[in-house]
């Protein structure tokens, strides 16, 4: 499974098994699975891989979804928290971890 399909399908499963999804998070979710949907599987490679081939002056923005997913990571943590019994969104969270390097969290730290 590629990055476009793995982070695609982390957004479903979590969609469909959340039962309450704040409007602002479906917002961002429903942009990221359009944009990741309009892009081929080289083009988000590329777009994650963190290499630059032109100067940052030649370049037009294009946002990265990986990016995008992960910005929503915190916010989709909180649901999955207040799902206590959800072991599938359990699931995606820890999938997310994994993909983006997130080290679990122990607790607040100010």
């Amino acid at each position: 499974m590629d990055k476009r399909e793995q982070m695609l399908s982390m957004i479903e499963r979590f969609e469909r098994h959340v039962s309450v999804l704040p409007e602002s998070l479906q917002a961002n979710l429903t942009k990221i699975k359009d944009t990741l949907q309009t892009m081929t599987t080289e083009e988000v490679e590329a777009k994650t891989d963190g290499v630059f081939t032109t100067p940052a002056t030649n370049r037009q923005f294009q946002e990265n979804p990986a990016e995008l997913l992960l910005y929503s990571y915190s916010e989709m943590e909180n649901v999955a928290r207040e799902e206590e019994e959800s072991t599938e969104l359990y699931e995606v969270i820890k999938q997310m971890q994994t993909l983006f390097s997130i080290e679990e969290k122990d607790g607040y730290f100010p």
